[in-house]
């Protein structure tokens, strides 16, 4: 399990992809954000943004606001909350190749994404942002458990754009990411 249990970092790939042919990877990478190697830079979010049951919630709200959207807006949202919004496991973004029978790895790298990954995630982001308040009125109108951590749009439309951001930070760098979760 990752030092930093539910983390999201933006990697320099090919320091990260030539570590990747070591043993020991997940051991590795930990030490490196350890140590804040310089070719790792940890994302400090609210900690809101790291619990994997916000990624449940803003599922289940999508979910319930999906269905009132035009059909250009949902496949704007879809394409890029595919990565965002799981019920039980990330949808995955696998570029390192992690192997998906070894607990560690799937945990440390969940989502793990290269550099033309993030550059095409962070054009996406793009679009979505420009059609985010669309999903405004369908939200305020649908209900939540009283539980959830997106009880209004605005929690979840930072958290979308929390996303976008990271995106659009690291295609700016030419960096890859990667997502932990615990």
């Amino acid at each position: 399990m990752s030092v930093k249990a539910a983390a999201n970092h933006i990697t320099d790939w090919k320091a990260l992809v030539e570590m990747r042919s070591k043993s020991g990877f997940c051991d590795a990478f930990d030490l490196a954000v350890e140590e804040s190697a310089d070719w790792i830079v940890y994302l400090d979010l609210s900690d809101m943004w790291h619990h994997w049951s916000v990624a449940v919630d803003a599922a289940a709200a999508y979910d319930g606001i999906r269905k009132h959207l035009d059909a250009e807006t949902r496949a704007t949202v879809d394409d890029f909350a595919r990565l965002l919004f799981w019920e039980t496991k990330p949808i995955g973004i696998n570029d390192l190749g992690c192997n998906p029978k070894n607990p560690n790895e799937m945990e440390s790298f969940a989502i793990n994404a290269s550099p033309e990954t993030v550059a095409a995630k962070a054009v996406q982001g793009r679009k979505v942002e420009a059609v985010l308040d669309r999903l405004r009125s369908p939200f305020d109108a649908t209900s939540r458990h009283e539980k959830s951590w997106m009880q209004s749009f605005d929690e979840f439309r930072d958290y979308v754009l929390t996303w976008v951001n990271i995106f659009k930070t690291a295609a700016k760098k030419g960096y890859g990411i990667v997502i932990t979760i615990a």
